[in-house]
């Protein structure tokens, strides 16, 4: 089975400091596959790479079996690479379908054209609709950003990545400042697409990794120290010790 992206003993340094050392992981077809790790650990630099906006020092980034360690972040989501930020990247004065339709327009025209012909902003509007039909916010689909709420607003954010048809959906701490319910809801939302589009999620909810995951990787000072089903990552006493702050009960 061709893993959807594959990272090859990526490595980056700013100065005497690794930041990725030699990190090689995958992400497989239907799977929702979790890159946990403390502060400080590194992931912020290794997202970097794998969407191509940092260039690793060694190492090889592949994306639906094609290398793509050269390419630009653009033409990294031109291939199918798609991802959602810790900060929200909406458009703030624009409505949630108008929000959906940009990126659909972007999809479909290669660009943004100034003046969308007729037929297109149809078809655009129409798929924006299904979007948000599927993210639960079909009846939000007039309301401006700026009166979503949080949880309404990571959902859009799904939506919209998922209208560029991607082949794999990077999610940067998609529950970061989401309340209970809200995390609810959108760990439930999250699971429902695993079948549509495979996953790579960055994530410090431990709860909702152990519940969505597949497989889950551990980061540690820019490390992989552990890689496994969720149970066997849970049990893992390096990762019990270093990142989930458990130790072993004494004998």
């Amino acid at each position: 089975m061709t893993a959807v992206l594959r990272l090859e003993g990526l490595t980056k340094r700013f100065g005497a400091l690794v930041v990725s050392d030699e990190v090689s992981l995958d992400v497989r077809p239907g799977e929702i596959h979790a890159l946990i790790g403390p502060n400080g650990a590194g992931k912020t630099t290794l997202i970097g790479q794998i969407a191509g906006r940092i260039a690793p020092d060694a190492g090889r980034v592949f994306l639906g079996g094609e290398d793509v360690t050269a390419l630009p972040a653009a033409t990294r989501a031109r291939r199918g690479l798609a991802r959602t930020f810790q900060i929200s990247a909406l458009v703030g004065d624009m409505t949630a379908r108008e929000n959906v339709a940009l990126a659909i327009r972007g999809r479909s025209a290669g660009r943004l054209a100034p003046i969308p012909l007729p037929g297109l902003e149809r078809r655009c509007r129409a798929e924006a609709m299904d979007g948000l039909a599927e993210v639960g916010l079909a009846d939000r689909a007039d309301v401006p950003v700026s009166a979503l709420s949080h949880g309404e607003r990571r959902a859009l954010e799904l939506a919209a990545a998922l209208a560029l048809e991607p082949k794999l959906l990077l999610l940067d701490e998609p529950l970061a400042g989401a309340g209970k319910d809200e995390s609810k809801a959108l760990v439930k939302l999250i699971g429902s697409l695993r079948a549509k589009i495979p996953m790579l999620l960055v994530e410090h909810d431990m709860d909702a990794v152990f519940r969505l995951a597949d497989r889950v990787s551990v980061l540690v000072y820019g490390r992989i120290v552990a890689s496994g089903t969720p149970s066997e990552v849970r049990a893992d006493p390096l990762v019990r010790s270093a990142y989930l702050g458990e130790e072993d009960e004494a004998c």
